[in-house]
């Protein structure tokens, strides 16, 4: 197979702050925002917002709620 073939069969997905932020994250604070994700956890997006800015991250508060609300919306998930 080609390299370009290649990148065809496997397209690339640019993460959006808040992927980034994920990638970061100790395992039990990927576990609450899964758990906010799926509507267990009861957050607003802007408090999920300040957590992240609380610990250092640089997220945008419109980028917390296209991430959540995920296809179509977050580069994450297209």
């Amino acid at each position: 197979m080609s390299a370009l073939t290649d990148a065809i069969d496997k397209p690339t997905h640019k993460l959006c702050s808040v992927g980034r932020a994920l990638r970061d994250l100790d395992p039990d604070s990927v576990a609450d925002f899964h758990a906010w994700m799926n509507g267990s956890l009861r957050l607003t997006d802007i408090e999920v917002w300040n957590g992240l800015q609380r610990l250092g991250f640089r997220v945008g508060k419109q980028t917390v709620g296209r991430h959540r609300r995920g296809v179509g919306e977050c580069g994450c998930t297209l």
